[in-house]
């Protein structure tokens, strides 16, 4: 699928695009992304619904902003970790899990919606994505060195990576469908497990 944006060609018409992306970005957080209507989304923007087709030709033309915003929302969450200052390796895991469980839990739409379409329509994805940072990142925690990580440590970033957001999407984003609702832990017990998981990838 090829979404089809109606590229604005001046300042106005960048504000409305804007405006409608920030209202779909509001509506995902509790309306899943195919249950919105076109009336819906210009409603929560102020909008009328004929200023929606001169910015897009369908729903899905948006889905490349979401994408976009969901990329930002994960580069935001890496950068937040440079004003931290765990006195351990063991405190940074702890920070991360709990740091990258409120983000879930807080853009739960969001993410739903991207894990969702990635699968659907993976051509929508754009080129760029930040996945490739939070692994560095991730084996620059597990590493003994922190700014020096070896391949091995990034080896490690990717599982530790894998496995925090598997479990995450999990609890966080379907917690009323197999495998989650099968086990019988609150949010907080699946961090504190998954904590202790990533710390053993050392051992």
């Amino acid at each position: 699928m090829t979404p089809e944006i109606i590229e604005p060609t001046h300042i106005r018409g960048r504000a409305s695009q804007e405006r409608i992306v920030r209202a779909i970005l509001g509506l995902i957080e509790t309306t899943p992304f195919d249950q919105l209507t076109i009336a819906a989304i210009m409603e929560e923007a102020g909008m009328a619904v004929g200023t929606f087709y001169r910015r897009f030709k369908t729903k899905e033309s948006v889905l490349p902003f979401v994408f976009k915003a969901y990329d930002e929302l994960f580069v935001d969450w890496a950068a937040g970790f440079a004003a931290s200052e765990p006195t351990s390796r063991d405190e940074m895991i702890e920070l991360v899990v709990r740091r990258t469980a409120a983000l879930f839990s807080e853009h739960a739409g969001l993410i739903r919606t991207v894990h969702l379409y990635d699968r659907l329509h993976p051509g929508i994805r754009p080129a760029t994505s930040s996945r490739p940072g939070l692994v560095h990142l991730m084996g620059a925690v597990l590493a003994k060195d922190f700014d020096q990580p070896t391949p091995d440590d990034l080896t490690k970033g990717s599982m530790a990576m894998l496995t925090m957001v598997s479990v995450l999407t999990e609890y966080s984003l379907y917690p009323a469908h197999s495998p989650a609702n099968g086990a019988s832990l609150d949010g907080l017990e699946v961090q504190t497990m998954l904590i202790e998981m990533l710390k053993a990838l050392d051992s």
